[in-house]
């Protein structure tokens, strides 16, 4: 009895979770003590100017960006996985500036500006902050959106 041999090619490889550097949390900014993952998405390096619209933005909701939150910047190119993230980080509210959902392997229909919630994780998908820091309509239906989330 001859054996058969496959003519299709054996790979051998290792899955990983996403595109990212292992060294994720390293350039990561805050103490995450409420579980709120803040991601930013621009196209250059996160100004003093648009980091301190951030921090006044979380503020009007309570919350302390140093302290109970965890700011990431990224770029909008980027890929990240967020069950990777929630395994690594305890996260109970994600807002992404810039960043869309399919860009954090969640493959949901969103919309911008509307929090949801899946998997007990609260959501929030806005444009970059660089377009919402000087338009009064973005920042109003950025504001709105933080209410719902943070206001009991």
């Amino acid at each position: 009895m001859t054996e058969k041999k496959s003519l299709l090619p054996t790979l051998s490889f290792t899955l990983l979770d996403s595109y990212e550097e292992p060294d994720l949390w390293r350039q990561a900014i805050g103490k995450n003590a409420k579980g709120v993952l803040v991601l930013s998405a621009e196209n250059e390096a996160l100004s003093r100017d648009l980091f301190n619209f951030l921090k006044k933005v979380l503020e009007a909701v309570q919350i302390q960006l140093e302290e109970e939150a965890l700011l990431l910047l990224t770029t909008p190119e980027k890929h990240l996985s967020f069950a990777r993230i929630s395994r690594e980080k305890d996260i109970q509210v994600l807002i992404s500036f810039g960043l869309p959902a399919k860009n954090l392997g969640l493959h949901w229909s969103v919309n911008l500006y509307e929090p949801l919630t899946k998997n007990g994780c609260l959501f929030l998908f806005a444009e970059r902050l660089s377009l919402i820091q000087n338009d009064r309509e973005r920042k109003l239906r950025l504001w709105k959106a933080l209410q719902k989330i943070f206001t009991p």
